[in-house]
């Protein structure tokens, strides 16, 4: 009887993680950075340590957090210089579930306004860094180039740190905008296998107590 009751815990257990795994949404926020500091001048520059942006902490020596200084990436107002007066990174840590897959998006250009032309950014997540270039030679303030980049990662803890760093030195870095999170649905079949080693479980159950 101990050993049923403890075989039907771990079926509850592995269902419930299962079903807790597809629904469960990363409590990442602030993507857009729009929830930010006050600022009527076309930019401001924060420095290592600063929380003003909403979720976000600034990282290596500062950055310029963008208003109206560039066109904005698409569907946002605000976007970051990952150089500010120095190289600088941004970084954010929200919650997500151990072996659960996510997906990182988040809009790529670069200041066109002095060197060097390819900006370089690393970014930083669960597993192997990687590394983004973006050629600025033909943006200009008004029309960026903007492009959309997208990686995966699969987290190894109830919480994540991701860290976007410039790799470039002086004032003209890499711009980075939208950022969104969000976890990847487990597929069908595994649902079903975990609901189903959950009835059988239970079946087990109701047969012992019959007899």
């Amino acid at each position: 009887m101990q050993g049923k009751r403890f075989l039907i815990v771990i079926l509850l257990l592995a269902a419930v993680t299962l079903c807790s795994q597809a629904g469960r949404a990363a409590s990442f926020q602030n993507g857009d950075f729009g929830i930010g500091p006050s600022f009527t001048d076309p930019f401001i520059t924060l420095y290592n340590g600063d929380t003003s942006i909403t979720g976000w902490t600034v990282t290596g020596h500062s950055i310029d957090y963008i208003g109206t200084y560039w066109q904005a990436p698409p569907g946002a107002t605000r976007s970051i210089d990952l150089d500010g007066l120095g190289q600088g990174g941004i970084q954010q840590t929200f919650d997500t579930i151990s072996g659960a897959q996510y997906q990182v998006r988040f809009y790529l250009a670069g200041n066109p306004d002095g060197a060097p032309s390819t900006k370089n950014i690393l970014v930083v997540s669960w597993g192997t860094p990687a590394a983004y270039s973006f050629d600025a030679s033909g943006a200009t303030l008004g029309n960026m180039g903007w492009i959309l980049e997208s990686f995966t990662f699969t987290a190894e803890g109830p919480s994540t740190t991701l860290q976007f760093n410039s790799q470039d030195s002086g004032y003209y870095g890499p711009a980075l905008g939208g950022v969104n999170v969000s976890q990847i649905p487990l597929p069908a079949t595994a649902l079903l296998l975990g609901t189903g080693l959950l009835g059988l479980g239970l079946l087990g159950f109701r047969r012992k107590k019959q007899d």
